[in-house]
């Protein structure tokens, strides 16, 4: 075999594998796809030869989702539109008893921002319904990429019980055994400020919206819907597929599942060899889920002296300082060092020998010139 034929043949193994790892690429997963529990498969009334809004209603039990496009390996860009609203139940603020009209429109446009008065704020909201009403779950709408809160509680007024005590927020809805109730207190805790846009009670004696899922298909793709995300706020990047407001060839399509996905992994957000769903402190990277007060929160995650600053950050955990000032930069705030351990300040003789150090070579320096002169002036 001559150097032609072998350069040649090689060049055509490049160019193969090359080709054979794009292809293979293409094919795979957005590996976002692994935080979602479970999907359904969208399938149209009617096969489509050109490109076609599809239109889905959603189940009752989905809540945050996306779009994916199985065949393009990527998640696509939808719309959402409420259809038939019609609630029989409001949201009041529990400390003025004023009802909040935007958590209960149905549009995601319109929303109420809370903002912490302390270091680890408290909301509680009121549902009513008209007639007592069997709830056995809430969904809430946060922005997928927002800070979200930390802890959930949900109390029956009328029946004096708790149905969900002190949880933490890993997904943006909470399920509870069926109460028959007209009354629910929800009390939501948070350290960072964030925007909420919809409070919804699930039941079949109250009448909600349905939801309507609109993206833009094309011919001989196959699409997912993928939902049940493990991490509350995530964040997918999606193709836009065109303004879905403008005429278009729509057809109906349907949701068959659903399925549980086979690429979903428990999600370890800190990294820190504990899975979220049992992490005490899943955002910050904790090993040893350390809880020294017993209350389910993990002390890298608390501000023990109010300072405004997380202990895991703050250099003086258990003294408020707001200034985090460390002047021997040893890790340990002024307000809780006692020890400086900067060479001079902490060995004070230091200083002093050196003092006396120098003066002894400027006086040893002049004696030295003296001698130097007049041995001269001798010669």
């Amino acid at each position: 075999m001559n150097r032609k034929t072998t350069i040649k043949i090689l060049k055509f193994g490049i160019i193969a594998f090359v080709t054979t790892f794009s292809v293979l690429f293409a094919q795979t997963f957005d590996n976002k796809v692994s935080i979602f529990k479970k999907y359904y498969k969208i399938e149209p009334t009617d096969k489509i030869k050109t490109p076609a809004i599809f239109e889905v209603y959603t189940k009752d039990d989905i809540s945050s989702f996306e779009v994916y496009d199985k065949t393009a390996g990527k998640f696509i860009y939808y719309e959402l539109v409420n259809e038939h609203v019609n609630k029989n139940y409001s949201i009041f603020d529990a400390q003025t008893n004023k009802k909040i009209p935007e958590l209960t429109d149905d549009n995601l446009e319109t929303k109420i921002s809370i903002n912490p008065y302390s270091e680890f704020s408290k909301k509680e909201f009121i549902l009513r319904t008209k007639k007592p009403s069997v709830i056995d779950k809430i969904s809430l709408d946060f922005k997928n990429y927002q800070n979200f809160p930390l802890i959930i509680r949900v109390y029956d007024l009328d029946n004096a019980k708790i149905l969900v005590n002190k949880t933490f927020l890993t997904k943006k809805y909470v399920d509870f055994p069926k109460t028959n109730s007209s009354q629910l207190l929800i009390e939501i805790s948070y350290r960072q400020a964030f925007d909420l846009y919809e409070i919804t009670a699930h039941s079949k004696d109250l009448n909600t919206s349905i939801k309507k899922v609109k993206f833009l298909a094309r011919p001989n793709h196959e699409y997912m819907l993928f939902y049940e995300p493990a991490i509350l706020n995530y964040l997918v990047s999606r193709v836009d597929e065109g303004n879905l407001q403008r005429l278009q060839y729509r057809i109906k399509a349907k949701l068959v599942g659903p399925y549980n996905n086979k690429y979903f992994q428990e999600p370890d957000q800190d990294k820190d060899g504990v899975i979220d769903r049992i992490d005490n402190c899943p955002s910050v990277a904790n090993p040893e889920q350390k809880d020294n007060n017993n209350n389910g929160i993990g002390d890298a995650c608390e501000d023990f002296d109010l300072d405004g600053i997380l202990n895991y950050m703050d250099n003086c955990p258990e003294l408020a300082n707001f200034s985090q000032a460390d002047t021997d930069k040893d890790g340990v705030g002024d307000a809780c060092d006692n020890k400086d351990d900067r060479l001079l300040e902490s060995s004070p003789y230091i200083m002093y020998a050196s003092i006396i150090f120098m003066l002894l070579i400027i006086v040893g320096s002049v004696v030295f010139i003296i001698t130097k002169e007049k041995t001269k002036g001798a010669e």
